[in-house]
């Protein structure tokens, strides 16, 4: 058996004061951000490296930043940068090392540089913009067809219906506006007859709008009745 034996407690703050002496002022760091949590006003984050071009994390540690300087720093990154500080960012952190016997390694984050996440996002969005030209699909949202524009509608109704009251009082809006062009039909929308006065409306309204137009409506509107006119 050993001579020297050391409890681990002994052990570790020896670990603690050679960690104090070696790294007793602060550095600038790299890392990208795995997790954020807040809790009492303090900021605690999961740090790490990844083998460059892969996802394989080669280096990982906790991070700290002290509620009396958190919200000062946190609002200095977001007004300096336009975002939040959140996870999957690559940060260039102000650290200074600590080491507990009790809760083991960690840095304690005194500050930021917005600028070094600002120029990683527009690095990333150049690697992006190339992998989709070399891709072929930079431009493919820009090729699609034109969207449908309703710019024509004709619109079968009860004659007096209040639901045609209550369509009217913003197709009126449209049509003042130069919009939409609305083209009325009237039809008997009750008894027997309601089908064939249906069917008879639209059919005239569809000739008539042959004639006037080269193209048919872009939209039919039929009210039945109804409205709160």
């Amino acid at each position: 058996m050993p001579d020297q034996q050391l409890s681990l407690s002994d052990y570790l703050e020896t670990v603690q004061e050679i960690v104090k002496i070696a790294f007793g002022d602060p550095v600038w760091v790299k890392a990208e951000i795995r997790s954020l949590n807040t809790k009492s006003g303090h900021c605690y984050l999961e740090l790490a490296e990844k083998e460059e071009g892969t996802d394989k994390v080669i280096a990982s540690c906790k991070g700290t930043i002290w509620k009396s300087t958190a919200a000062k720093l946190l609002y200095k990154f977001q007004n300096e940068s336009g975002m939040e500080l959140s996870k999957d960012l690559n940060i260039l952190i102000k650290v200074k090392a600590s080491f507990s016997p009790q809760y083991g390694f960690s840095v304690n984050i005194e500050d930021i540089d917005s600028s070094f996440t600002l120029g990683d996002l527009a690095r990333r969005y150049q690697q992006i913009v190339k992998q989709l030209t070399e891709d072929g699909l930079i431009d493919k949202n820009k090729k699609l067809p034109t969207p449908f524009d309703i710019n024509k509608v004709l619109v079968i109704a009860p004659e007096q219906a209040a639901g045609l009251g209550d369509f009217r009082k913003d197709a009126d809006i449209l049509y003042k506006a130069g919009v939409c062009e609305f083209i009325y039909h009237s039809a008997t929308f009750q008894g027997n007859t309601a089908a064939a006065s249906i069917i008879a409306s639209l059919s005239q309204g569809l000739r008539q709008w042959a004639n006037e137009y080269k193209t048919p409506p872009d939209l039919i509107v039929i009210i039945r009745g109804g409205g709160a006119v």
